[in-house]
Protein backbone atom coordinates (compact mmCIF):
# COMPACT_ATOMS: atom_id res chain seq x y z
CA UNK A 1 0.00 0.00 0.00
CA UNK A 2 2.43 2.68 -1.18
CA UNK A 3 -0.34 5.28 -0.94
CA UNK A 4 -0.16 4.89 2.83
CA UNK A 5 3.45 6.08 2.70
CA UNK A 6 2.44 9.05 0.54
CA UNK A 7 -0.30 9.89 3.02
CA UNK A 8 2.18 9.72 5.91
CA UNK A 9 4.51 12.13 4.08
CA UNK A 10 1.83 14.78 4.51
CA UNK A 11 2.83 16.70 1.39
CA UNK A 12 6.61 16.43 1.84
CA UNK A 13 8.34 15.37 -1.35
CA UNK A 14 11.88 14.71 -0.06
CA UNK A 15 12.68 11.38 1.60
CA UNK A 16 15.86 10.17 3.26
CA UNK A 17 16.20 6.50 4.15
CA UNK A 18 18.86 5.95 6.82
CA UNK A 19 20.77 2.77 6.02
CA UNK A 20 23.04 1.27 8.71
CA UNK A 21 25.16 -0.40 6.02
CA UNK A 22 25.44 -0.21 2.27
CA UNK A 23 22.45 -2.07 0.76
CA UNK A 24 20.04 -2.10 3.76
CA UNK A 25 17.90 0.66 2.24
CA UNK A 26 17.58 -1.03 -1.15
CA UNK A 27 16.96 -4.45 0.37
CA UNK A 28 14.27 -3.12 2.70
CA UNK A 29 12.78 0.22 1.56
CA UNK A 30 12.85 0.07 -2.23
CA UNK A 31 9.14 0.92 -2.52
CA UNK A 32 9.54 4.11 -0.48
CA UNK A 33 12.65 5.22 -2.35
CA UNK A 34 10.99 4.84 -5.74
CA UNK A 35 7.68 6.59 -5.00
CA UNK A 36 6.74 8.76 -8.01
CA UNK A 37 5.47 11.47 -5.63
CA UNK A 38 9.02 12.25 -4.47
CA UNK A 39 11.07 15.01 -6.04
CA UNK A 40 14.18 14.31 -3.96
CA UNK A 41 15.50 11.04 -2.59
CA UNK A 42 18.55 10.21 -0.48
CA UNK A 43 20.07 7.23 1.27
CA UNK A 44 22.28 8.17 4.22
CA UNK A 45 24.51 5.21 5.05
CA UNK A 46 26.02 5.24 8.54
CA UNK A 47 28.73 2.53 8.51
CA UNK A 48 30.92 3.37 5.53
CA UNK A 49 34.58 3.14 6.58
CA UNK A 50 37.20 0.99 8.26
CA UNK A 51 40.88 1.74 8.91
CA UNK A 52 43.66 0.09 6.96
CA UNK A 53 44.46 -3.36 8.31
CA UNK A 54 41.15 -3.96 10.06
CA UNK A 55 39.62 -7.37 9.35
CA UNK A 56 36.11 -8.45 10.34
CA UNK A 57 34.45 -11.82 9.91
CA UNK A 58 31.92 -10.37 7.45
CA UNK A 59 34.66 -8.99 5.21
CA UNK A 60 36.42 -12.34 4.99
CA UNK A 61 33.07 -14.14 4.59
CA UNK A 62 32.36 -12.05 1.50
CA UNK A 63 35.83 -12.53 0.01
CA UNK A 64 37.79 -9.44 1.07
CA UNK A 65 41.28 -9.40 2.56
CA UNK A 66 40.37 -6.48 4.81
CA UNK A 67 37.36 -4.53 5.96
CA UNK A 68 38.92 -1.38 4.50
CA UNK A 69 38.92 -2.93 1.03
CA UNK A 70 35.40 -4.23 1.57
CA UNK A 71 34.07 -0.76 2.31
CA UNK A 72 35.86 0.85 -0.61
CA UNK A 73 34.20 -1.61 -2.98
CA UNK A 74 30.80 -1.41 -1.32
CA UNK A 75 30.91 2.39 -1.46
CA UNK A 76 31.47 2.24 -5.21
CA UNK A 77 28.61 -0.21 -5.59
CA UNK A 78 26.33 2.00 -3.52
CA UNK A 79 26.97 5.13 -5.57
CA UNK A 80 26.35 3.26 -8.84
CA UNK A 81 23.10 1.63 -7.63
CA UNK A 82 21.67 4.83 -6.20
CA UNK A 83 22.66 7.02 -9.15
CA UNK A 84 20.76 4.67 -11.44
CA UNK A 85 17.64 5.34 -9.33
CA UNK A 86 18.25 9.11 -9.13
CA UNK A 87 18.88 8.77 -5.39
CA UNK A 88 21.58 10.77 -3.58
CA UNK A 89 24.22 8.64 -1.86
CA UNK A 90 25.35 10.16 1.45
CA UNK A 91 28.15 8.34 3.30
CA UNK A 92 28.39 9.36 6.97
CA UNK A 93 31.77 7.85 7.86
CA UNK A 94 30.85 5.48 10.69
CA UNK A 95 33.35 2.67 11.28
CA UNK A 96 32.47 -1.01 11.11
CA UNK A 97 32.18 -2.64 14.56
CA UNK A 98 32.80 0.67 16.35
CA UNK A 99 29.82 1.80 18.39
CA UNK A 100 31.62 5.03 19.31
CA UNK A 101 31.74 6.06 15.65
CA UNK A 102 27.93 6.20 15.45
CA UNK A 103 27.78 9.48 17.39
CA UNK A 104 29.91 11.57 15.01
CA UNK A 105 28.12 9.92 12.08
CA UNK A 106 24.79 11.12 13.47
CA UNK A 107 26.18 14.64 13.85
CA UNK A 108 27.26 14.58 10.21
CA UNK A 109 23.73 13.50 9.34
CA UNK A 110 22.32 16.42 11.33
CA UNK A 111 24.61 18.88 9.58
CA UNK A 112 23.42 17.69 6.18
CA UNK A 113 19.70 17.17 6.76
CA UNK A 114 18.48 18.98 9.85
CA UNK A 115 19.11 22.63 9.00
CA UNK A 116 15.72 22.54 7.27
CA UNK A 117 14.00 19.46 8.78
CA UNK A 118 10.60 20.47 7.43
CA UNK A 119 11.80 19.70 3.91
CA UNK A 120 12.49 16.03 4.61
CA UNK A 121 10.84 12.88 5.88
CA UNK A 122 13.10 10.18 7.33
CA UNK A 123 12.86 6.42 7.53
CA UNK A 124 15.00 4.72 10.18
CA UNK A 125 15.85 1.03 10.57
CA UNK A 126 13.42 -0.69 12.93
CA UNK A 127 16.05 -2.98 14.45
CA UNK A 128 14.36 -6.12 13.16
CA UNK A 129 15.58 -9.52 14.31
CA UNK A 130 14.91 -11.31 17.56
CA UNK A 131 17.00 -13.13 20.10
CA UNK A 132 15.40 -16.29 21.49
CA UNK A 133 16.18 -18.44 24.53
CA UNK A 134 17.71 -21.92 24.30
CA UNK A 135 14.32 -23.48 25.04
CA UNK A 136 12.64 -21.40 22.33
CA UNK A 137 15.38 -22.37 19.89
CA UNK A 138 14.81 -26.06 20.65
CA UNK A 139 11.05 -25.73 20.25
CA UNK A 140 11.41 -23.87 16.98
CA UNK A 141 13.76 -26.51 15.61
CA UNK A 142 11.31 -29.25 16.64
CA UNK A 143 8.48 -27.39 14.90
CA UNK A 144 10.56 -26.69 11.82
CA UNK A 145 10.42 -22.92 12.30
CA UNK A 146 13.21 -20.34 11.85
CA UNK A 147 15.37 -20.32 14.95
CA UNK A 148 15.76 -16.57 15.17
CA UNK A 149 18.46 -14.00 14.60
CA UNK A 150 19.52 -11.32 17.03
CA UNK A 151 18.94 -7.72 15.97
CA UNK A 152 22.17 -6.27 14.58
CA UNK A 153 23.70 -3.87 17.16
CA UNK A 154 24.78 -1.40 14.47
CA UNK A 155 21.16 -1.30 13.30
CA UNK A 156 19.69 -0.74 16.75
CA UNK A 157 22.41 1.77 17.61
CA UNK A 158 21.68 3.72 14.43
CA UNK A 159 17.96 3.63 15.16
CA UNK A 160 18.24 4.83 18.75
CA UNK A 161 20.74 7.62 18.14
CA UNK A 162 18.88 8.96 15.12
CA UNK A 163 15.53 8.76 16.90
CA UNK A 164 16.90 10.80 19.81
CA UNK A 165 18.34 13.40 17.42
CA UNK A 166 15.13 13.70 15.42
CA UNK A 167 12.95 13.79 18.53
CA UNK A 168 14.93 16.83 19.66
CA UNK A 169 14.44 18.55 16.28
CA UNK A 170 11.24 20.60 15.88
CA UNK A 171 9.42 19.83 12.65
CA UNK A 172 11.16 16.49 12.03
CA UNK A 173 9.08 13.64 10.57
CA UNK A 174 10.26 10.05 10.87
CA UNK A 175 9.05 6.49 10.64
CA UNK A 176 10.67 3.06 10.39
CA UNK A 177 11.30 0.26 7.94
CA UNK A 178 11.90 -3.39 8.87
CA UNK A 179 15.23 -4.68 7.60
CA UNK A 180 15.61 -7.64 5.28
CA UNK A 181 16.59 -10.37 5.95
CA UNK A 182 16.36 -9.87 9.74
CA UNK A 183 12.60 -9.30 9.70
CA UNK A 184 12.01 -12.84 8.43
CA UNK A 185 12.81 -14.02 11.97
CA UNK A 186 10.46 -11.52 13.60
CA UNK A 187 6.90 -11.41 14.77
CA UNK A 188 5.86 -8.13 13.15
CA UNK A 189 3.37 -7.32 15.89
CA UNK A 190 6.07 -7.74 18.55
CA UNK A 191 8.41 -5.45 16.62
CA UNK A 192 5.64 -2.86 16.24
CA UNK A 193 4.91 -2.91 19.97
CA UNK A 194 8.59 -2.49 20.82
CA UNK A 195 8.85 0.55 18.55
CA UNK A 196 5.66 2.03 19.96
CA UNK A 197 7.02 1.71 23.50
CA UNK A 198 10.13 3.61 22.45
CA UNK A 199 8.12 6.22 20.60
CA UNK A 200 5.29 6.66 23.07
CA UNK A 201 2.85 6.93 20.18
CA UNK A 202 0.78 4.77 17.87
CA UNK A 203 2.48 3.45 14.75
CA UNK A 204 0.68 1.82 11.84
CA UNK A 205 2.15 -1.23 10.14
CA UNK A 206 2.13 -0.76 6.36
CA UNK A 207 3.07 -3.59 4.01
CA UNK A 208 4.02 -2.90 0.40
CA UNK A 209 4.72 -5.28 -2.47
CA UNK A 210 7.74 -4.13 -4.50
CA UNK A 211 8.26 -4.50 -8.23
CA UNK A 212 10.44 -7.58 -7.71
CA UNK A 213 12.21 -7.37 -11.08
CA UNK A 214 13.19 -3.74 -10.60
CA UNK A 215 14.18 -4.29 -6.99
CA UNK A 216 16.31 -7.31 -7.84
CA UNK A 217 18.11 -5.32 -10.54
CA UNK A 218 19.15 -2.77 -7.91
CA UNK A 219 19.89 -5.33 -5.19
CA UNK A 220 22.19 -7.27 -7.51
CA UNK A 221 24.15 -4.07 -8.06
CA UNK A 222 25.70 -4.74 -4.65
CA UNK A 223 27.72 -7.46 -6.32
CA UNK A 224 30.07 -8.14 -3.41
CA UNK A 225 27.12 -9.07 -1.17
CA UNK A 226 24.81 -10.78 -3.64
CA UNK A 227 25.78 -14.42 -3.21
CA UNK A 228 25.62 -14.29 0.60
CA UNK A 229 22.65 -11.94 1.07
CA UNK A 230 20.41 -12.75 -1.91
CA UNK A 231 21.17 -16.40 -2.62
CA UNK A 232 23.02 -18.27 -5.34
CA UNK A 233 20.20 -18.93 -7.79
CA UNK A 234 17.95 -16.53 -9.68
CA UNK A 235 14.91 -18.12 -8.03
CA UNK A 236 16.30 -17.46 -4.54
CA UNK A 237 17.13 -13.89 -5.43
CA UNK A 238 13.74 -13.22 -6.96
CA UNK A 239 12.08 -14.64 -3.84
CA UNK A 240 14.15 -12.23 -1.73
CA UNK A 241 13.16 -9.26 -3.91
CA UNK A 242 9.49 -10.30 -3.86
CA UNK A 243 9.12 -10.12 -0.06
CA UNK A 244 6.68 -7.55 1.20
CA UNK A 245 8.35 -4.48 2.67
CA UNK A 246 7.17 -3.47 6.14
CA UNK A 247 6.98 0.10 7.40
CA UNK A 248 5.91 1.51 10.77
CA UNK A 249 4.47 4.99 10.36
CA UNK A 250 2.68 7.54 12.52
CA UNK A 251 -0.39 9.53 11.55
CA UNK A 252 -0.20 11.59 8.36
CA UNK A 253 2.52 14.18 8.71
CA UNK A 254 3.50 12.99 12.21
Amino acid sequence: MSQEIVKWLGGRTALCVVSPHFDDAIYSAFVALTLPALTRRAVATVITTAPEGKVTSWATHTGFASTHQEHLERAREDVAVLQALNVEAVHLGGESESTASLTPAVERFAGIFLDAPGDWAFLLPAGAGVAVSRIERLLRRMLGRPVGQMAHPEHTGTRDRLRQRLKATPGALWGYYAENPYVTFDDTAVLARALQRKEGRQLHCVQCSPDATAKLRSAEGYVSQAAVALGASHAQRLAFASRSEIYFLGEAGR
